[in-house]
């Protein structure tokens, strides 16, 4: 911070510095040399020190003044190597991107995206900022020294220069949630696949959790998706900072982590959630998605808050009752509770609530043994100052600015995997049929779809009593397909996948529209032909083949 702020202004602290000496300096000569002056004369002489044209030629200097008659020019060279380096930094830049292949662009100005790049930097990741960024000089080396190219607007040739044609990622991110979208489309109108050869993912990130799904809903994605040309095989994607984070959290904290469900018997864990937000709201989303396990019975929540107005509007929107069973409580209830659960995720922001809540759930019997993860969009939350077994606590503004948690290259690969292997299953592909496409010609909403089924692998193996190994690691490998709980996990596969498209806005109907989202297969498992339950069997026979691909085996789970 000293650091960037002496870079910034030390030619200013040179001049300010030369005229505090000067002034006493020249005071203290005229009067040692009885000489009579003015305000004028000390400000012409003052001056004169700074272009080193003065004809002032004492016979006797005092210290200050010499300090002075060193500081002044000193400031103006610095000043003149500064304007320099300003003048000719941005070329460097430049060519130094020349050289960049597989690179990541972060584009916008939104404040997220300079912490993302300093995670690209830390993790040696070949990167950009692209910038509009008043605060810094067009020119200068940014005070972080990030890797930055600032600009006046966001134009497609400053992508160019940022090499958006050899980029592997272009990340788009501003504080309004349009320019976003501008920009994305300008893009998509403005490229070709000639002026792109490495096909680049493009991650559009809102701020707004429901802009992704609104303009999946309105054709807005898939407008902008196929303003390139077909193909260009450019893809693009939607999503938003908080459920990045979220959706990171919920796979690393699931509730049969905490409590297995690895029998057709076992009781469903039940889970509690503390607090009503927008966090809340993205975590019993990811929970509904992907809590669907061997015993299939629907996940129960126990929400405590204090004000539920809007759940009711938001239980409809998601179709969230046919997917998991919500219990509504007030805070007034946690001490009391009377469900036993293994994992209470808490999502209240107030630190004086979350207080309130951490001290009730230590004074409950049946709580007070669970494991507490705390989901804060705040890394200076009163709960990340809690040390002791059993509470986790998660900064999500820093979750959700790792590249990492926004860009997972190993679910797109086993997603782009699942993908082909559904395609191989197909007696016929018909380009005419939205799924049936490759995955570079997939809306991104289709390949989400690839993206949560490669999401609940983990949960699979893990109600198979199951783990994915490293080819070299010990242990033998299983054939899931000879598993007596295979039909079951089978079933279980279709509901999940029934969850993800009633939660993404799909209906069940007679005959399939992709405008309107019906879906005739949105109906129970038993309900299928056997045609249609072939699809959730694959699901699991290819299990093994994405665990090659990885160069993995799939285990019993080590004790």
């Amino acid at each position: 911070m000293i650091a960037s702020f002496l870079r910034k202004y030390f030619p200013l602290i040179l001049v300010g510095l030369a005229i505090l000496a000067a002034v006493p300096g020249f005071i203290i000569y005229y009067r040692d040399n009885s000489i009579s002056f003015d305000i004028t004369d000390l400000a012409y002489d003052v001056f004169q020190l700074f272009p080193i044209n003065s004809s002032f030629e004492p016979t006797r200097v005092n210290l200050l003044l010499n300090v002075a008659r060193f500081l002044a020019p000193l400031s103006l060279a610095t000043v003149l190597i500064q304007g320099f380096v300003r003048l000719f930094s941005l070329r460097f830049r430049e060519q130094e991107i020349r050289k960049f292949r597989n690179h990541v662009i972060v584009a916008g100005d939104s404040e997220n995206n300079r912490k993302l790049a300093r995670n690209l930097k830390s993790e040696d990741k070949q990167y950009v900022l692209l910038t509009a960024d008043p605060e810094n000089d067009p020119q200068a080396l940014p005070d972080d020294d990030l890797f930055v190219l600032t600009i006046p607007q966001y134009d497609i040739h400053a992508l160019k220069k940022a090499g958006i044609k050899k980029a592997k990622y272009l990340i788009i991110s501003f504080a309004n949630d349009t320019d976003a979208l501008q920009l994305a489309s300008r893009l998509s109108e403005s490229m070709s696949r000639e002026e792109i050869t490495h096909q680049p993912d493009i991650l559009v990130l809102f701020n707004n959790p429901a802009w992704a799904e609104y303009c999946n809903d309105l054709g807005i994605t898939w407008q902008v998706s196929n303003g390139f040309k077909p193909d260009s095989q450019v893809k693009f994607r939607f999503l938003n900072h908080t459920d990045a984070a979220v959706r990171r959290v919920m796979l690393q904290h699931a509730p049969d982590i905490y409590s297995r469900v690895d029998q057709p018997d076992s009781n469903h864990p039940g889970i509690s959630i503390v607090g009503w937000n927008l966090v809340c709201e993205r975590l019993l989303l990811n929970l509904a998605r992907n809590s669907h396990y061997l015993n299939h019975k629907m996940l129960q929540v126990h929400l405590f808050a204090d004000d539920l107005a809007t759940f009711t509007e938001f239980k409809a929107r998601y179709q969230l009752d046919k997917v998991i069973r919500i219990n509504e409580h007030t805070y007034a209830e946690l001490a009391g509770a009377e469900h036993q659960v293994p994992v209470v995720y808490i999502t209240e922001q107030s630190d004086e609530k979350l207080l309130l809540i951490l001290a009730e759930i230590r004074r409950s019997a049946a709580l007070s043994g669970a494991t507490r993860i705390v989901l804060s969009d705040r890394s200076d939350s009163i709960a990340g100052l809690i040390r002791e077994s059993g509470h986790l606590f998660t900064d999500l503004s820093a979750e959700s600015t790792q590249f990492n948690t926004l860009v997972d290259e190993s679910i797109d690969r086993l997603a782009q995997i699942i993908h082909q292997e559904y395609l191989n299953s197909l007696p016929s592909v018909n380009p005419e049929i939205p799924t049936h496409r490759s995955w570079e010609q997939l809306p991104d909403e289709i390949r989400n779809r690839n993206r949560a089924q490669a999401d609940h692998l983990w949960v699979k193996l893990r109600s198979l009593n199951a783990e994915m190994v490293p080819l070299h690691e010990a242990g033998e490998t299983i054939d899931i397909t000879t598993d007596p709980r295979f039909e079951a996990l089978s079933k279980a596969e279709h509901h999940r996948w029934n969850a993800y498209m009633l939660t993404t806005g799909w209906r069940p109907g007679s005959e399939r529209d992709e405008q309107r989202k019906i879906h005739p297969d949105i109906i129970p498992y038993e309900e299928l032909t056997e045609q249609k339950r072939i699809y959730d069997r694959n699901t699991l026979k290819n299990i093994d083949i994405l665990a090659r691909a990885m160069d993995c085996k799939i285990i019993c789970r080590k004790k």
